[in-house]
């Protein structure tokens, strides 16, 4: 059965965990604990990827309990029922050791069903969370644990994760990968810290490589791993194989699938002297090429490069409130200080002093200050997840309401990503019967404006026979006693059959444009197209109505990406890029000191993801762009980019209203208290006044009003 990487080389004992040296190496109290074989109940919370989940693993093994997992996002009060039913049964005669994952989405009522259980020793409780576990856990259960901070793990402890996964991924190979200089470097630098995430963007992007090819060596073809191509061989790649090198085309023509590279769905045709890339697709016919780029020098690996080199260079964000904090609490406290002296010199009496001196603790005590922020990201990021937006972190929710410059992939992020006919015109027969002999003679073919034909009509079609793939000009075949002659005018200007009619303005309209004809007379003109979705007019104008730059950046052409500018009312269009050419267009604006989102579904938008201020993924896009972005829009549309922003930037207001309240309320309260004004109990009242203030001004946010349009 198959293993995602992450979970493959996830280690069997403590001494093999990376990183978490402050509570795993010799003297590491974690580890200690865990050698004396006495387990208590414990709290573990730090980052993703940090090896907590790990831990409890190899803590459960150790001991003589039974171990029962529950992941707190989907589990509910009926599961924790089952773990409590099977307690003082023979199924768990030590008892039950409960790994409870991301226990911050436990409520209350089920935290404190697993109390009982705890108490009285029948469960023992692993917990995790990456939230800090003195706001989410239940404080009965956090009173009963022992709790350990996980830390980001470091590009050198990473380093060793990577060196394994990369054993790993050699032992599934015929001929073990080797890395280039600096690759193990940048790749342990570019996870930030998450293990997880090295293993992943691994994963997914070398598995996208042909494990195999075959060359042509002293006349005869030869299977040989991937990897042993070299510069100068010459490759054959038959209908339908992925290419496993980047080259020129030797001999043979036929259209090669390119979407991974440039996003586009039309296959691009290829004939002798034309460059092929490693990682596409090839069509229907047969093709020799001259191996140029192999191993590392091809373009899927400089896409690899793009994505670890640009999630290496992303700084995150700090918390406005921690560095507030370690400011204020030094300040607190010597004015307290302050207070107790100046008080006892003046009036002679200590317990006056030391009632004013705890008065102006219990007054400036910071938890207004410390929920003020979490309280506010957490009702923005629950809210977002309820409009099928999915934030990563919280550096994302508050980088989105800065954005200054959008910039959008074309093909399944404008567009549906799948061509559709457009435009029909017939000459001399009715429009239903054209499009069914056309649609009879394209059944026989793979190509995606065949299918766009073939997928429009809803009727039964005739048979073909004597079908001809004409690559790089179209199809021929004979239906019904009929000689149809589908494709473009050199087609026709081959068969001798004179086209009249004016065909460009459905081309300046960016639309594939195939000339029909029927016993050597023309028949009819059919358009295909990728439809621009219907809620992207909408929600272009809903970003530019928010002040933001909306640019689109594509692998297509000129003529096509203008045509859709223009039906969009986009403001910039680049077209004919490559992936790097995405990544230097976001760049270029970073540059001039602008903050740049990108929204792409594509393998070839990943760089450019990872690259920007924050990364919109497309739900129904590839693996590696959702893995690259920061948000992931789950509708797979681009309607809620504005609705994104919108609550960014009603998360933030809301954030910087809670600090004013926090700061206004000490301002006035640290001198009431300290002139002794204020009675400590009374400031005890009034402080839990303005933390409950901030929570409530924090859960205002699940009703402001936020446009939605599209």
């Amino acid at each position: 059965m198959y293993k995602p990487l992450a979970d493959e080389i996830r280690p069997d004992s403590l001494d093999d965990v990376v990183g978490q040296r402050h509570i795993l190496g010799k003297d590491g109290m974690l580890r200690r604990i865990v050698d004396s074989g006495q387990i208590p109940n414990m709290i573990f919370y730090g980052p993703s990827g940090t090896g907590k989940t790990t831990v409890a693993r190899i803590i459960a093994q150790r001991t003589n309990r039974s171990l029962r997992k529950l992941n707190a996002t989907t589990a509910g009060i009926a599961d924790i029922k089952k773990i409590i039913d099977e307690l003082d049964t023979f199924l768990t005669p030590g008892g039950v050791l409960l790994y409870l994952d991301e226990i911050q989405y436990f409520n209350k009522k089920q935290q404190q069903s697993l109390l009982e259980f705890i108490e009285d020793g029948r469960i023992t409780l692993i917990a995790s969370t990456t939230e800090n576990p003195y706001f989410c856990v239940f404080n009965a259960i956090l009173s009963r644990s022992t709790v350990f901070e996980f830390k980001a793990v470091s590009p050198q402890d990473i380093a060793k994760a990577v060196q394994r996964a990369v054993n790993i991924m050699n032992s599934r190979r015929d001929r073990p990968l080797s890395l280039g200089p600096g690759v193990l470097e940048r790749i342990s630098t570019a996870c930030g810290g998450d293990v997880r995430k090295a293993m992943n963007a691994i994963e997914l992007l070398m598995n996208l490589q042909p494990k195999t090819a075959t060359v042509l060596r002293d006349g005869r073809e030869t299977e040989i791993p991937a990897a042993e191509v070299v510069q100068g061989d010459t490759v054959l790649v038959r209908p339908g194989e992925s290419l496993s090198v980047d080259g020129v085309v030797l001999t043979g023509k036929s259209a090669v699938d390119e979407s991974m590279l440039t996003g586009e769905s039309m296959p691009v045709d290829k004939q002798p002297d034309d460059k092929v890339f490693g990682g596409t697709v090839n069509g229907a016919g047969a093709l020799t090429i001259r191996a140029e780029g192999v191993g590392r020098d091809t373009m899927l690996a400089g896409i690899i490069r793009l994505v670890e080199e640009a999630q290496s260079s992303k700084a995150h964000i700090q918390r406005i409130a921690d560095k507030v904090s370690a400011i204020f609490v030094p300040a607190v406290i010597g004015i307290a200080l302050l207070t107790f002296l100046l008080t006892a010199l003046l009036t002679r009496d200590v317990a006056q002093a030391v009632t004013r001196a705890v008065a102006v603790l219990v007054i400036a005590c910071p938890c207004s200050l410390g929920l003020a922020t979490p309280t506010a990201l957490m009702v923005g990021t629950g809210r977002a997840a309820g409009m099928g937006i999915l934030i990563k972190s919280a550096d994302a929710l508050e980088t989105a309401c800065r954005i200054q410059v959008m910039i959008l992939d074309k093909t399944g992020t404008i567009t549906e990503g799948k061509p559709t006919v457009t435009d029909l015109i017939a000459y001399g027969l009715p429009e239903r019967e054209a499009l069914r002999l056309a649609a009879s003679v394209e059944q026989l073919s793979e190509h995606p404006v065949a299918r766009a034909v073939t997928d429009s009509f809803d009727g039964e079609l005739a048979g073909a026979k004597d079908f001809q793939s004409l690559t790089g000009r179209g199809v021929s075949a004979q239906v019904e006693g009929k000689t149809i002659r589908l494709g473009n005018r050199r087609l026709m200007e081959e068969a001798g059959i004179a086209v009249e009619t004016d065909v460009r303005p459905l081309e300046e309209q960016g639309k594939t444009v195939l000339l029909m004809a029927v016993d050597d007379r023309l028949a009819a003109v059919i358009a295909v197209a990728d439809p621009v979705r219907d809620t992207s007019r909408a929600a272009l104008d809903s970003l530019q109505r928010l002040g933001i730059r909306t640019i689109m950046v594509t692998g297509d052409n000129p003529r096509t990406a203008a045509a859709i500018g223009r039906q969009v009312g986009i403001d910039e269009v680049v077209a004919g890029v490559l992936p790097e050419g995405k990544v230097e267009a976001v760049e270029g604006y970073r540059a001039e000191g602008l903050v740049v989102a990108m929204a792409g579904d594509g393998i070839n938008d990943a760089p450019a993801l990872a690259a920007a201020d924050v990364g919109f993924a497309m739900g129904g896009g590839t693996d590696i762009a959702m893995e690259s972005g920061d948000v992931v829009l789950v509708g797979g549309g681009i309607s809620a980019l504005a609705t994104a922003v919108q609550l960014s930037r009603a998360t933030m207001r809301k954030i910087k209203q809670n600090l004013f309240w926090a700061f206004f309320y000490n301002i006035i309260g640290i001198p009431v208290a300290a002139l002794g004004f204020l009675d400590p109990i009374i400031a005890g009242a009034a402080m839990a006044f303005s933390s409950v203030s901030v929570v409530t001004n924090s859960m205002l946010l699940k009703k402001s009003r936020l446009e939605r349009r599209g």
